[in-house]
């Protein structure tokens, strides 16, 4: 039995060390490094596989579910759910032009449907608005 329970702890050491490889060792974890992460679309657990803590022996230790939860107890992390980037499953090729928008229906075209009266082009009994000339009579 003793040699048994050997195995299972060497096992259960190579597979902390394994998930440890691509984890970044943090003395300290901000809000805005959590936020970055929700971000770029990694969930609770994602973010828990990314870092890890030194325990009081200095040894490396993977983030533990109930620690992530902790920090998402945070008013600024509350509610916080990851980024989802959705993929076409094809490419899309849209346009490359701009749209263009239309001239109004009814009135002057490039008054937005309003005109404008310019009093200091009124001559005797002409005035001009937009350019054209209209008769007073």
């Amino acid at each position: 039995m003793g040699i048994e329970m050997r195995e299972a702890q060497d096992s259960e050491n190579t597979a902390t060390r394994k998930d440890l490889i691509n984890c970044t060792v943090v003395d300290q974890i901000t809000v805005e490094m959590i936020l970055t992460d929700l971000a770029q679309g990694r969930s609770k657990e994602k973010i828990r596989q990314k870092y890890a803590y030194k325990d009081e022996n200095g040894t490396p230790q993977p983030f533990e579910k109930w620690m992530v939860d902790e920090m998402f107890k945070d008013p600024n992390l509350r509610g916080k759910k990851p980024a989802r980037k959705k993929v076409l499953p094809f490419t899309f090729k849209g346009t490359t032009t701009a749209p263009t928008t239309p001239e109004p229906k009814y009135g002057i075209p490039g008054t937005e449907g309003g005109h404008q009266f310019n009093p200091s082009t009124q001559n005797n009994d002409t005035f001009s608005e937009n350019g054209v000339d209209f008769d007073i009579d």
